[in-house]
């Protein structure tokens, strides 16, 4: 997973990629009577893989960078709403490496940071 990771160009390659087989045999594949079958993603079984493979080594860097840099600049929030904030922001750095975060989770991520950001303007 990793040396694919690594392999692909900088900025990524825009999405996962589809291997031909199955995890149980060499033999389970697509075929003309089965286009879809045996084939799994590589790159989408968590955020962190899929940002590697589809954003490359610079996307992953800015979306992390992103988030770390909020949590470093509102760590001393420690009102209710910056708590629970800065709470849902790290648990999506926990979860990265098992669950990806498309859609609803990166949705409550993004208004973690945005209620810490409005909790920094105002004090």
């Amino acid at each position: 997973m990793v040396t694919g990771a690594l392999a692909s160009p900088v900025i990524g390659y825009g999405s996962t990629r589809n291997t031909l087989g199955g995890r149980q045999s060499i033999a389970v594949g697509e075929s003309p009577d089965c286009p879809r079958c045996g084939n799994f993603t590589i790159g989408g079984n968590g955020q962190l893989w899929q940002l590697l493979y589809a954003h490359g080594i610079a996307g992953t860097a800015g979306y992390l960078g992103f988030f770390g840099y909020g949590l470093w600049r509102f760590r001393r929030d420690v009102t209710p709403v910056g708590l629970a904030a800065s709470a849902a922001v790290l648990g999506t750095f926990v979860a990265m490496f098992w669950y990806n975060a498309l859609v609803t989770p990166l949705a409550f991520t993004m208004l973690g940071y945005a209620l810490l950001w409005r909790n920094g303007v105002r004090g």
